[in-house]
């Protein structure tokens, strides 16, 4: 049903118009778009002029656009943000690990006389293991609790989960960590594919059946 007065489309079962609150009952013009609504319709005032629109009755609204849907699937640009983040977390980290296994390697070996040339890339190895495990627990225990999200997702609002939207396993974050190795080869074009594929998921995504979503 089309309202005389404003032209809004309104369900037949209405009895006021969503766009202007006119009564549509009543009026044989109110249910053609455009129809001019007759005299009673519109009563004057005293001084002749219609008055306002009523206001919308009890139990009715107003129409109104819907509101703007939010992505469900995570976008490149946030994702790379989350990975910045957490790339700026795990470096500073990475400093502190350096200094704490310069204390325990090298400073002991140091003192009992290792050459220098050897102490350097002992501490080196030392600390890329140590650095290395860091990085793995950091993403596979965090993806996997009940944040479901490092701290740079988590910053941008967005989490890991599996094709059905629930919460990955251990195991499954593992192997996406893992999978992230193939996902850095060629130009890291396995990490680009998120920018490109339906569901936004890059080639580890892909790999371990998961998804990155906005929360």
């Amino acid at each position: 049903m089309y309202c005389s007065r404003c032209g809004a489309l309104n369900p037949d079962e209405s009895n006021y118009c969503g766009g202007c609150g006119r009564p549509l009952r009543g009026s044989a013009e109110a249910s053609r778009p455009g129809g001019s609504a007759s005299a009673s319709d519109q009563p004057p005032t005293q001084s002749g002029v219609n008055p306002p629109p009523p206001a919308v009755p009890p139990g009715h609204t107003r129409l109104a656009p819907p509101p703007a849907v939010r992505p469900y699937y995570a976008g490149f640009w946030k994702r790379f943000a989350a990975y910045f983040i957490d790339e700026i977390i795990l470096s500073f980290v990475g400093i502190v690990i350096m200094l704490v296994v310069a204390g325990i390697v090298g400073i002991p070996m140091g003192l009992s006389g290792v050459d220098e040339d050897y102490i350097a890339p002992v501490v080196l190895i030392y600390f890329g293991i140590v650095a290395f495990l860091l990085d793995w627990l950091y993403h596979t225990v965090l993806e996997s609790s009940s944040r479901q999200a490092t701290l740079g997702k988590m910053a941008m609002g967005i989490i890991v989960t599996d094709m059905e939207g629930r919460r990955i396993s251990f195991g499954r974050a593992n192997g996406r960590f893992w999978s992230k190795i193939l996902s850095g080869l060629f130009f890291s074009i396995g990490y680009i594919m998120a920018g490109f594929t339906a569901r936004k998921q890059a080639l580890h995504d892909l790999i371990a059946a998961t998804l990155v979503i906005n929360r």
